[in-house]
C-alpha cells in the first residue's frame, strides 16, 4: 500500500456502485478504483468529492492500471466552489485541459491556489489565468508576446492574432484584427512570461478576469485542435462584454 496526496479532479461512475477517482498529483493524474463509493453508507464516499485536497491510501494492483482505494483523509474540501457557477465552470475548463497535457508539479500548486481563491470568494481569476498560461507555455503553443509575429518589430504592437500566433504591430495588422488596449497586451505578456517564483507577487497586483481566461482557453483549443464543451458552456454563461474572448 502507498499514500498519495493530491486534488480530486473528477469521479466517474463505474458499474453499479463503484467509481473511478481522478486525482491530480505533482507529476501525473492518478486514476484510483473506488469500490462501493456510490453507496450512501460508504466510508470512502467523502474522499471522492471533486474540489477536495485528499491523502489516499491505495493498494497497487499488478494486473490493472488503476490502484484500489483503501481509505484516506480529506485535508480540505473547497465545497464553496460548487455554489458559484462561474467558479465551478472555470475549474472544469482547467480540469479538461489538464487531462490533455503532460503534468508538471507547478500545475498542482496553481490549481490549489485557484480553488483557495474561489473558496475565499476572491473576485479575480489571476491564478486560473496563470495556470492556463503555464499550460500553453509548457505545451509550446503560447502566443508570441516578445515581438510582432509578422515582421519581428517590438514597436507599435497593437493586437494579437490567433491565426498568426501572437502579437501584431500596427503596420502588419492593417486593421485585420481589433486593436487591444495597451494594458491588456501587457497583461497577456505578463501571464506568459512570469517566473514560477514571482507568480504570487504578480497575483497581488494583477487583475485578470473571465475574458482573459476565456481567451487563453480558446487559444488552447485552437492550437490543440480540440473543442471542449466546458469552454463552450463557460462562454455561454459569462456576463462580461465581448472583449477579447
Amino acid at each position: 500500500m502507498i499514500d498519495i496526496t493530491g486534488l480530486v479532479l473528477s469521479v466517474q461512475d463505474h458499474k453499479e456502485r463503484n467509481g473511478i477517482v481522478y486525482v491530480l498529483l505533482e507529476d501525473r493524474i492518478q486514476s484510483v478504483y473506488a469500490r462501493g463509493i456510490q453507496s450512501p453508507a460508504s466510508k470512502n464516499r467523502r474522499l471522492c468529492n471533486p474540489f477536495s485536497d485528499v491523502t489516499l491510501i491505495v493498494s497497487e494492483q499488478k494486473s490493472s492500471t488503476m490502484d484500489k482505494l483503501i481509505k484516506g483523509n480529506v485535508n480540505k474540501y473547497y465545497y464553496h466552489i460548487q455554489d458559484d457557477l462561474i467558479a465551478q465552470s472555470v475549474c472544469f475548463v482547467l480540469r479538461d485541459c489538464l487531462f490533455r497535457v503532460h503534468i508538471v508539479p507547478e500545475y498542482q500548486k496553481l490549481l490549489k491556489k485557484v480553488w483557495e481563491n474561489f473558496s475565499d470568494k476572491v473576485s479575480n481569476l489571476n491564478y486560473a489565468c496563470f495556470l492556463m498560461g503555464k499550460i500553453l507555455k509548457n505545451e509550446g503553443i503560447s502566443p508570441n508576446v516578445n515581438a510582432c509575429v509578422s515582421c519581428g518589430s517590438k514597436q507599435k504592437i497593437e493586437t494579437v492574432s490567433m491565426v498568426g500566433g501572437g502579437f501584431l504591430c500596427v503596420n502588419c495588422n492593417q486593421g485585420q484584427y481589433p486593436k487591444w488596449p495597451k494594458e491588456d497586451l501587457e497583461k497577456l505578456r505578463n501571464v506568459l512570461i512570469v517566473k514560477d517564483d514571482l507568480v504570487d507577487v504578480l497575483a497581488k497586483h494583477a487583475s485578470y478576469d473571465l475574458d482573459d481566461f476565456l481567451f487563453l482557453a480558446k487559444w488552447f483549443e485552437y492550437f490543440e485542435n480540440v473543442e471542449l464543451p466546458s469552454v463552450r458552456f463557460l462562454s455561454s454563461i459569462r456576463t462580461l462584454g465581448q472583449g477579447k474572448a
